[in-house]
């Protein structure tokens, strides 16, 4: 039977004159509260509609509440992702809500699925239901990315995991862009996702395509550290007024090592650039106090190839070729010593252009220059031609360094002939002599000598013009044309082998080859031939002598 319509403004339950609670339950219909309800107990019912609940606890067992709830503490039933507690407008087929995700974990639902989840440590996870951080984003499906957008009308940004390789990537939406990537190995890469190294830079080829260290400072200037568990090495930018220079620190102490200045000059060992004796600054400059000072080009390779030194000249503007000219110089060697107030010149070696040069033509002259004691500039001293020919000239003398040590020419590199104004002159003092005896080489043996004329197989070498793979002349034999008079070496041996004398007139170009070939010293045959005229003019004496007897009877 249906029930009327009881209409109240306060209903108190009392025991005793002391408010109860009261629980209401068990209606067929939901019942309409149209004023205040006050509850100190539990109220339950499918639907609960009023403007206001107010008292200590609303425990709600089931149902939906559509209004208002103030001062009060609410308690709903957990509830699942599919059909959360508390339910905030429309879903296609399930209303997104709230729902109890497990123990001390909230979780906010949408189309039926957990979405977003609060821990008992106030941390938030987006797409987990176990956060690790403070907001921890997460997506379950293998080869998808987690996302995090920032963004305003002008941009739009992201944050994301890679896909395969445990990778995070920083994203402008706006280009469809990937900028900075940090991979599983720790390798960071920028505008590029290639990694090859802990910090890989790619630019697109604009004039941007920089990193800049900046430090704000006019005294301290912005580094670049380079350390391992031993020690550590730094590239610093050195401030000064209008001169700015880059520095290289290594290891001990943090000493600067290199230096590269602000016009570009390449200093090492030193931080302040070195004028020379001609007023200039080379660009670059190398300094010490010991062995250091010092500059080594070496190769290793297994072939006949050099370390080189190359000194190259050209008019043109830098990288242009354009041709030079007759008395150019190519290149210059100096030697500089300090006299206490600067450098100053004491010998250079200098390559000139010495001729017109012309397509694969490029003669060449070296000067070798020393400063005099007492002069300030040096004074040619010796060159050599682009024909070969050497000349010395502004020197005295030309000698070895060790007496009677040195041979000028060898066997199978003689001489072709030795101008000179006097003779050459031989030591004969006494002082330097052993052994000495009168000579018994002379009249027999000048007579057993035969005196010939002839002519050289090969009377000497001339150019032809054609140079071998290392560039060297290729010279032709040419026969002898002049005659010449003198002894021939074999005979003279046979003669002084028969006077039974060691002769220094006769020699084997290699002693310790007896088929090599012989020759001859002519100043040794001076002796013999004094001896044997001596022995003769005394026979002429004797035979005056009788001659003059007999005419005197």
């Amino acid at each position: 039977m249906p029930y009327g319509i009881i209409k109240i403004d306060t209903i108190t339950f009392t025991d005793a004159g002391v408010d109860k609670s009261v629980s209401i339950s068990g209606l067929v219909q939901n019942p309409t509260f149209t004023g205040n309800v006050t509850a100190t107990g539990t109220i339950s019912g499918l639907i609960v509609q009023a403007p206001t609940v107010t008292g200590t606890t609303a425990n709600f067992a089931s149902g939906v509440y559509t209004t208002q709830i103030s001062g009060a503490i609410v308690k709903v039933p957990a509830g699942t992702a599919g059909a959360p507690s508390i339910q905030v407008g429309v879903g296609a087929s399930v209303a997104p809500g709230l729902y109890g995700a497990g123990t001390d974990l909230l979780g906010i639902s949408t189309g039926g699925a957990g979405r977003i989840f609060i821990d008992s440590t106030g941390q938030l996870g987006v797409g987990t239901s176990s956060p690790s951080s403070g907001l921890h984003l997460a997506n379950a499906t293998a080869g998808s990315v987690a996302n995090f957008t920032i963004s305003n009308p002008a941009n739009n940004w992201s944050i994301r995991t890679g896909t395969t390789n445990n990778s995070l990537a920083v994203v402008d939406n706006q280009f469809s862009t990937e900028r900075l990537r940090i991979d599983s190995s720790g390798r960071v890469g920028i505008g590029t996702t290639s990694l090859a190294a802990k910090l890989t830079v790619y630019g697109d080829g604009t004039s941007a395509d920089t990193i800049d260290v900046v430090n704000p400072s006019a005294t301290n200037g912005a580094t670049i550290r380079f350390a391992d568990t031993n020690t550590s090495s730094a590239i610093k930018t050195i401030p000064a007024a209008g001169n700015h220079s880059l520095g290289f620190f290594v290891a001990t102490s943090n000493v600067e090592r290199m230096r590269i200045d602000s016009s570009g000059r390449l200093l090492v060992g030193t931080s302040a650039s070195i004028t020379t004796a001609d007023g200039f600054t080379p660009s670059i400059q190398v300094a010490g106090t010991g062995a250091l000072a010092a500059v080594s080009i070496s190769r290793y390779s297994a072939d006949a190839f050099q370390p080189q030194l190359q000194l190259q000249k050209s008019r043109g503007s830098i990288g242009a070729q354009s041709i030079v000219s007759s008395g150019d110089i190519l290149g210059q060697v100096t030697f500089e010593g300090s006299d206490g107030t600067a450098f100053k010149l004491g010998a250079s070696i200098t390559a000139y252009v010495d001729g017109t040069p012309g397509t694969n033509d490029m003669p060449g002259l070296l000067v070798f220059s020393t400063t005099a004691d007492g002069a300030s500039t040096p004074t040619e001293r010796m060159r050599i031609e682009s024909n070969g020919n050497a000349r010395f000239s502004n020197l005295a003398t030309i000698y070895p360094t060790t007496d009677n040590a040195v041979t000028n020419g060898g066997s199978g590199f003689r001489w072709s002939a030795i101008w000179a104004a006097n003779g050459t002159i031989q030591t004969s003092d006494e002082r330097a002599k052993t052994d000495v005896s009168d000579a018994e080489l002379g009249f027999n043996f000048i007579k057993s000598l035969r005196p010939v004329s002839y002519k050289w197989v090969e009377g000497g070498k001339v150019d032809t013009g054609e140079r071998d793979d290392d560039g060297n002349y290729i010279y032709q034999s040419i026969p002898g044309e002049r005659t010449h008079w003198g002894f021939i070496a074999q005979e003279v041996k046979e003669a002084v082998d028969d006077a039974g004398v060691d002769f220094g007139g006769w020699i084997l170009t290699d002693k310790d080859d007896p088929n090599s070939q012989q020759a001859l010293r002519y100043d040794q045959f001076i002796a013999p031939l004094t001896k044997a005229l001596q022995e003769a003019i005394a026979k002429i004496e004797t035979l005056e002598a009788k001659v003059a007897a007999l005419e005197g009877n």
